[in-house]
């Protein structure tokens, strides 16, 4: 976004003294330093709150590394960490980078708090200097942070200096943040009118709507009985375990209407549902293998609707020793948690961490048709996520979740309707991202 670029231009240009009267002029300024060598942490007595503790209202705001200004809030202080703001602190979220004035009273709110103060730096100055260091370090996911924050090298201005360039940015920012808003507003209506096709699609799509109904294709509850009698054979040869029957649909969980040849079905009706698994990351042996791992973040990165590798790959002892398990190709992956609901076809056999779940189809041939399905019906899967620090899904909920499922021959058809409008899609969802 144009105001996040020139939110960041100026934070530089501010920080090194050109937006004030010295114009870049260093007399006075600190020799550099580094940022640790000029900060303190302050370390708060007590034990830290979780998201659990807090409440909708209360007297005492509950803050912690999130994105939000304020979490919730408590009643009293009930021996957690609490500041009590006699001075104005920054703080610095350790996993997140996200950084914070505060200058009211608060509790912490679960683990990567970093409260920094400093007697060489006005807290102000201290807080658009770290927002800028914290802007422009190298995001490590949810690694830590905070080393690498102290170690970044740092030239601090005058006192007089570092007010004037706070009042300056205060101004500036302000007007900055109006335009963002606005650019926030128009990304949203051009998102919404991209979303809003694609779903239309899909939902046409998994109502029988996109295609035609012919006789000659029979009904959803042949391949149905095939899928089961396949299932048993597998179980019978030792190659699968047997499976307990699924619960009957129930009226409730058939979202909306369907031809008369198709059939509302679970997921674990439809082959196996396996999760995922995490090789202890110290043990250098269980990493750098040839055995493709993926995680939601992999998902989240693809371009279509297959996946053929990870950005990391484990050993054959990597996965022996954890509860990851080797998917075939033609299984689909889903995104468990952060966030529900990515979707993505293996084209190799893969494993993938415990963020992802993953049905291995008994029928081959309808993996296709399974992918546009969950896509679809991504959000209804999100919805029966449960959690407090972030929503996720399990295994049994993920084989419990219901689906429409066409006659074989159908599938085909919307397969292949599918395989050329979503493409179209994407192309106008790349044209709205380049007007941005």
């Amino acid at each position: 976004m144009i105001a996040d670029k020139l939110r960041a231009s100026v934070l530089k240009a501010a920080l090194k003294g050109f937006l004030t009267r010295s114009q870049g002029s260093k007399d006075g300024w600190l020799s550099p330093r580094s940022y640790g060598e000029l900060t303190q942490t302050l370390r708060l007595s007590g034990k830290t709150a979780k998201q659990k503790d807090l409440q909708n209202a209360g007297e005492i705001p509950g803050v912690s590394q999130g994105k939000n200004l304020i979490d919730g809030y408590f009643n009293k202080t009930l021996g957690f960490k609490f500041f009590d703001a006699t001075y104005p602190i920054v703080l610095f979220g350790d996993h997140t980078r996200n950084v914070k004035y505060l200058d009211f009273p608060f509790i912490v709110v679960a683990d990567g708090v970093k409260l920094l103060t400093s007697n060489k730096i006005c807290p102000r100055f201290l807080f658009y200097l770290t927002l800028h260091l914290a802007q422009t370090m190298p995001d490590r996911g949810y690694g830590r942070h905070f080393a690498r924050l102290n170690q970044q090298i740092v030239e601090i201005p005058p006192m007089h200096e570092q007010l004037e360039i706070c009042d300056l940015l205060d101004e500036i920012l302000k007007r900055i943040n109006q335009l963002a808003e606005l650019e926030r507003e128009r990304e949203d209506l051009d998102r919404n009118f991209v979303t809003q096709i694609e779903s239309a699609i899909l939902q046409a799509a998994l109502s029988g709507k996109l295609t035609a109904q012919k006789s000659e294709d029979g009904n959803a509850v042949d391949l149905l009985e095939k899928i089961t009698q396949e299932k048993l054979t597998l179980s019978k040869l030792g190659k699968r375990k047997k499976q307990q029957p699924s619960l009957p649909v129930t009226v409730a969980e058939k979202h909306f209407d369907i031809p008369d040849t198709w059939e509302w079905v679970r997921l674990a009706q439809l082959g196996i549902i396996v999760g995922g698994g995490t090789p202890k990351s110290s043990e250098s042996t269980f990493w750098g293998g040839n055995i493709n791992w993926v995680t939601p973040a992999d998902l989240g990165k693809i371009s279509g609707k297959y996946i053929q590798k990870g950005s990391r790959n484990i050993t054959a002892a990597g996965l022996t020793h954890s509860s990851a398990t080797l998917i075939p190709q033609g299984s689909i992956i889903i995104s468990s948690r952060a966030p529900i609901g990515y979707v993505a076809i293996t084209m190799t056999p893969i494993a993938t961490n415990q963020g992802c779940k993953s049905l291995v189809p008994t029928e081959s041939s309808i993996s296709e048709y399974l992918y546009y399905a969950l896509l679809a019906l991504a959000s209804r899967l999100a919805e029966q996520g449960t959690g407090t620090t972030f929503k996720e899904v399990s295994a049994s909920v993920v084989g419990a979740f219901t689906i429409p499922l066409p006659p074989a021959a159908e599938q085909e058809r919307i397969v292949e309707k599918l395989n050329v409008l979503m493409p179209l899609i994407d192309q106008l969802a790349e044209l709205e991202r380049e007007k941005i």
